[in-house]
C-alpha cells in the first residue's frame, strides 16, 4: 500500500484547492437560483401576453372568413349585369373602305343592311361575338339584358377599339390610304420599324399620290399593293410590297427594303420597257413597280424563275 504524503506543504495545497472548489460550486449554485426564481416570476405574465395575442389571432379570421365568404359568393356567382366598373358594350371604329353591317351573322347579300364607313363610331356587345362577327349598335343601349336597338352583325376584323382607332386616323385618313383593306392596314402597321427606324404613313396629301401603287406584282392573277412609309426626321423611305395569300385570301409581306433617301414610286404593266442587267430595253414579265430617289431610278420586278423580287437600275 502507498504512503500517503502529509507534509505541510501537502496539506496546504489540499486546502486551496478545496476553497477554489467550494467557491465555484457556490457561484454555479447561486446561478440556478437565480434563473430558477426569475423564471418563476415572469412566467405568469408572458403566458398572459400570449394568451392574449392568441385570442386576438382567433377573432382575427372571423372577419376575414366573412369577407372570403363574400369573394366566393361573388365570384361564383353568375354575372348579372350590375358588377361595378364593368361595361357591357364598348365603342368601337370601322377601319375598313367596305364593312357592311348584316341583319344575321353572315355574308349573304339579303343580310345586308348598311355599307359603313372608315371612322364610323358603333357599339360593340362585348360577349355578342358569333362566328367572327360582333353583335353591335348603331346607337349605345340604354339596358343590357332587353336593349330595346336594333342588333346588327359585323366582322370582328374591321373594327378596333378607340383607343387603337387613333393611329388608324393619324396614319389612314387620307384617301388614298382609307380605301385599304382593314387587314392591310393593320399589316402596314406591324412593319413601320425596323433596324432602330419608325417610318411612318405620310400625312401630306400631295405626297400620298406618290407613295402609293397597285399591280399583279407576283403574278397570281390577285392584285397587291406596294407602299412608302417615311422617318422625315432622317429623310429616309421604307418600301412594303404586300401580295395576297390565294386560298386564305390574307396579306402577307412579300417583300421589304429601306432606303437612304425619300423614294417616291409608280406601277408600270407587264410588257413594259425596262433595263434588266443590259444596255438596251426589255420587256417586263410581270407588273412591276418603278423607284425614283434624288440620285437613283430603279425597277422592281418579280422573278417567277427565282420566286423572288428583283432590284434593276434603269440610269
Amino acid at each position: 500500500m502507498k504512503e500517503q504524503n502529509t507534509t505541510p506543504e501537502n496539506l496546504q495545497n489540499n486546502k486551496k484547492r478545496n476553497l477554489v472548489i467550494g467557491i465555484v460550486s457556490a457561484i454555479i449554485l447561486a446561478i440556478i437560483l437565480y434563473f430558477l426564481f426569475y423564471n418563476k416570476q415572469e412566467k405568469t405574465p408572458a403566458e398572459n401576453t400570449l394568451t392574449q395575442k392568441d385570442s386576438l389571432k382567433k377573432e382575427k379570421p372571423k372577419q376575414d372568413s366573412a369577407k372570403i365568404d363574400s369573394i366566393k359568393t361573388t365570384s361564383n356567382d353568375e354575372y348579372d349585369g350590375e358588377e361595378e366598373g364593368y361595361e357591357p358594350y364598348s365603342e368601337n371604329y370601322v377601319i375598313a373602305k367596305d364593312a357592311f353591317l348584316q341583319s344575321t351573322p353572315s355574308t349573304a347579300e339579303t343580310s345586308k343592311v348598311k355599307q359603313l364607313k372608315f371612322g364610323e363610331k358603333i357599339y360593340v356587345k362585348n360577349d355578342g361575338n358569333t362566328n367572327s362577327f360582333a353583335t353591335v349598335y348603331l346607337t349605345k343601349p340604354t339596358t343590357e339584358k332587353q336593349p330595346t336597338e336594333q342588333p346588327y352583325y359585323v366582322y370582328q376584323s374591321v373594327l378596333v377599339s378607340q383607343y387603337e382607332f387613333e393611329e388608324y386616323k393619324k396614319y389612314f385618313s387620307l384617301s388614298p390610304f382609307s380605301d385599304l383593306a382593314s387587314k392591310t392596314k393593320k399589316l402596314v402597321l406591324d412593319e413601320d420599324y425596323n433596324n432602330g427606324t419608325q417610318y411612318y404613313v405620310t400625312q401630306n396629301a400631295e405626297r400620298a399620290k406618290n407613295v402609293l401603287s397597285y399591280g399583279d406584282y407576283d403574278k397570281d392573277g390577285i392584285i397587291d399593293i406596294a407602299i412608302v412609309l417615311d422617318n422625315n426626321e432622317k429623310q429616309i423611305s421604307r418600301l412594303l410590297v404586300i401580295c395576297t395569300n390565294s386560298v386564305t385570301k390574307e396579306p402577307y409581306l412579300a417583300f421589304a427594303e429601306n432606303y437612304s433617301d425619300k423614294v417616291k414610286i409608280n406601277s408600270f404593266k407587264k410588257g413594259a420597257s425596262v433595263f434588266m442587267n443590259s444596255d438596251d430595253f426589255n420587256p417586263s414579265p410581270n407588273d412591276g413597280i418603278m423607284i425614283k430617289g434624288e440620285d437613283i431610278k430603279l425597277a422592281l420586278i418579280y422573278n417567277n424563275n427565282l420566286q423572288k423580287f428583283k432590284t434593276y437600275y434603269q440610269e
